[in-house]
């Protein structure tokens, strides 16, 4: 079974070298990765050569493209049986990778899902609100060593209708999670591409179901989802505030429009009605209308978010939110921009005090939390270095024994401040 670890990168040479240097120290001759450069002007190329692995391929678009078509250039590149996108920031857990091998080839499902761990670089948010978990590595009992189960493809479809875009960790994804190269066909066959969506990652959330019979999930970490300075889920948070430059995520939409797919409610202001838009898309590129979409409830999602959304694009979003209502012949409430207006909460800008950054380190019986704290160490590939030691290489076996060793390996945060545990 051969595995396709991809990496859609562009102008983040900084970061990339540590999420190859991960990826580099997996234990596995049946894997490739694949970087897809989109066209980027920094070192990214030197940086790839420079890591001297066989598996690793480097890739280029033409011409610089959106997010969207750069992943689909970088999928289309792939030979694996199963594939894993991971952004330029992020990591696998390497010596957690055996395991992830293990239960592909045990239960040959369509897609799986593990826990990820959450890792914010040092200098990437300006909020106040995510700089304590600033250079963190948290591990809980409830999302380690957890049995892995089988979710059937009608499960999935059911719990789209029920939930609608408020997304499930559990649900089927290529971001930061892995897709059979039979659902990549079959969805490539119903909609001409894999990536319907502007936000790619998100839309196959909810496009993927339609092709899934059997979806594997397991409570354990094999992936660090990383937030870093330059990344778009960072500067798309920070483009809701007034403070701030915006000027990846400004690029980011240019380069956006440039695409030829256009979402149904285009340039979403909030992840809320990102995903309500991608939802939508799924539905008419990949299901034909069938899916049974509580409209009203997306709707009302949809306004809440916009105490996000500053007041001078408010007007331009309500008017697309009413076009699209009108669309769909929702009741008239929902069809007038200004009745929708009434309907917003006022602009509620993010705090600008930071508040006190704790960087204990502590075990307690149901969660292991490590800083990093190693002088020049903030990157993501000594993040996945400290995940290993405190996960071990086993597999886990039962839950209760696996979680007593984890606490028996993070023991020295208790005598020394987490330093026993720095990466090498």
């Amino acid at each position: 079974m051969f595995i396709s670890i991809v990496i859609p990168t562009r102008e983040r040479a900084e970061t990339l070298r540590y999420a190859l240097a991960a990826c580099a120290r997996i234990d596995d001759s049946q894997i490739e990765i694949v970087v897809s450069d989109n066209a980027s002007l920094d070192d990214t190329a030197a940086v790839v050569a420079a890591q001297r692995d066989a598996r690793i391929r480097y890739v280029r678009t033409p011409q610089r493209c959106s997010m969207r078509e750069n992943f689909e250039f970088a999928v289309s590149q792939t030979r694996g049986d199963y594939v894993f996108v991971m952004g330029d920031d992020d990591a696998l857990i390497p010596n957690q990778f055996p395991y992830l091998r293990a239960l592909l080839e045990a239960f040959q499902p369509d897609s799986m899902t593990g826990t990820a761990v959450k890792y914010t670089w040092p200098g990437a948010w300006r909020r106040p609100s995510a700089l304590a978990t600033v250079r963190r590595v948290k591990l809980l009992w409830r999302s380690v060593y957890g049995k892995p189960r089988i979710i059937t493809g009608a499960q999935l479809r059911a719990d789209l209708v029920a939930n609608g875009a408020k997304i499930k960790w559990a649900a089927p994804r290529i971001y930061g999670g892995v897709l059979s190269r039979r659902v990549i066909e079959a969805l490539k066959a119903k909609s001409g591409q894999l990536f319907m969506g502007s936000w790619p990652d998100i839309y196959t959330v909810f496009a993927a179901p339609s092709v899934i019979e059997r979806h594997l999930v397991v409570n354990h970490p094999f992936f660090i989802g990383a937030s870093s300075p330059k990344g778009n889920g960072v500067n798309f948070l920070e483009m809701m505030s007034a403070t701030t430059k915006q000027g990846e995520y400004r690029r980011f939409m240019v380069e956006s429009k440039l695409d030829p797919l256009v979402d149904p409610i285009p340039d979403a202001p909030s992840i809320q009605i990102g995903e309500f838009s991608l939802l939508e898309a799924a539905n008419r590129r990949v299901y034909d209308g069938r899916l049974a979409i509580d409209y009203e409830r997306e709707f009302d999602r949809a306004l809440k978010s916009m105490r996000e959304v500053e007041d001078s694009r408010r007007p331009a979003v309500l008017e697309a939110l009413a076009r699209f209502a009108a669309e769909r012949k929702m009741p008239p409430q929902y069809c007038e921009a200004e009745q929708l207006a009434v309907r917003c909460e006022p602009f509620s800008p993010p705090p600008q005090t930071p508040p006190a950054i704790k960087t204990r380190d502590y075990v307690s019986f149901d969660r292991v939390v490590v800083h990093l704290k190693e002088p020049g160490r903030g990157d993501v590939d000594a993040a996945a270095a400290v995940c290993e030691r405190l996960l071990g290489a086993g597999r886990g076996g039962e839950r209760l024994p696996a979680w007593i060793g984890l606490l028996y390996r993070a023991l020295p945060l208790l005598r020394d401040g987490g330093r026993a545990l720095a990466p090498v």
